[in-house]
């Protein structure tokens, strides 16, 4: 336990929110896995996409956190950039599935003819009627967001050493040798 503490106490504030971030990212990662899996969230092309999204979150994690080039943050960041729009896509999905539904909603079958646009819309979006969670996919986009908040100003590692024959010379204060 003291060396993960002497770890951290090594750590500048920038590089412990970092983490802090990431390890967010991969709570919500792992419980919208457990919530997908218990709705058993597999059947046919459109619901494989948001599995598609946490693997690709899931990706840009490890990306960040393991090998912070130039290039693996890009990727990080496109990677997560898709995984939020796929989840907000996913909210517009379900809201509108859940806005076709409401008519066979037995609360609402002889009102929801004479609701207005905006009751039927609002009813959907709030959980209101039908048979989707609305806010469900946001748990991607939230994701998604943590990780992309993650990648800013990440000291990313050099890909090549530069040559020791085009090094430029060192003067002023940070020149080591004696004066």
């Amino acid at each position: 336990m003291s060396g993960l503490r002497a770890r951290l106490d090594a750590l500048d504030t920038l590089s412990v929110m970092r983490l802090g971030l990431l390890g967010l990212a991969v709570g919500a990662v792992l419980v919208t896995a457990a919530e997908l899996t218990f709705l058993a969230h597999w059947d046919g092309t459109l619901q494989l996409l948001p599995w598609m999204a946490l693997v690709s979150v899931a990706l840009a994690i490890v990306l960040v956190a393991v090998r912070p080039g130039r290039g693996t943050i890009r990727i990080a960041r496109a990677l997560a950039g898709v995984s939020f729009l796929l989840g907000a896509v996913g909210v517009l999905v379900h809201v509108i599935s859940n806005r076709d539904a409401g008519v066979l909603d037995y609360r609402y079958t002889a009102t929801w003819p004479t609701m207005s646009e905006l009751q039927r819309w609002w009813l959907a979006a709030t959980g209101g009627v039908g048979p989707t969670p609305s806010l469900a996919p946001m748990s991607l986009a939230f994701s998604a967001v943590l990780v992309l908040l993650a990648s800013i100003r990440v000291p990313v590692r050099a890909t090549s050493p530069v040559p020791v024959a085009v090094q430029p010379a060192r003067i002023g204060y940070d020149d080591p040798s004696p004066p």
